[in-house]
């Protein structure tokens, strides 16, 4: 058995946040975009060295609108985990509880000033489990992500936890 805090804070968050998928899609699109403004700039470039025309006007101002974009995606992405951790920590003020790992389920008991719950989740529910940055990340099919690390341990170590996800979800565990 298998005890760890609920941590709300920006660090637990933000982890949970860097490593969801539509975290990782934005980031993909904003390095799209950012290739494609180098291409863009490239083309800026070369037709402005051949012909002094109206054309590389549109092309500069093209590149422009790129790279404005670009910024405002990489701005988004900077901020997106102290944004989104605001408004949840708003949702759920002192949000605290305990992550229980045994032999057949995890079990979640989290309270704040708003309400309390308790969710049972067999192992087979757990679509994946990252190891990362010295935390470990669990997404829970159709209830999100919940994540810890060394300091959070309550009962038992990381290392069994580790041992025991690792034994209960196979191949949906990764290391980072």
């Amino acid at each position: 058995m298998v005890k760890v805090a609920v941590n709300n804070d920006l660090v637990h968050y933000s982890h949970i946040t860097k490593n969801s998928i539509a975290y990782k899609k934005i980031k993909k699109v904003t390095i799209f975009i950012g290739i494609m403004f180098l291409l863009v700039m490239c083309i800026d470039i070369i037709s402005f060295s051949m012909s002094r025309t109206i054309k590389s006007l549109t092309i500069a101002c093209t590149a422009f609108i790129f790279a404005c974009f670009f910024l405002f995606l990489v701005i988004m992405i900077k901020s997106a985990p102290k944004r989104t951790y605001k408004r949840f920590n708003a949702a759920n003020p002192n949000l605290a509880g305990e992550i229980l790992f045994d032999e057949n389920a995890v079990n979640i008991n989290s309270r704040s000033d708003k309400a309390s719950r308790q969710l049972n989740v067999p192992y087979s529910r757990i679509e994946s489990v990252e190891e990362s940055e010295g935390y470990v990340l669990i997404k829970i099919e159709n209830s999100g992500y919940v994540n810890f690390n060394e300091n959070d341990m309550l009962e038992g170590s990381m290392n069994d936890a580790k041992e025991l996800l690792r034994s209960k979800v196979g191949s949906k565990y990764k290391i980072k």
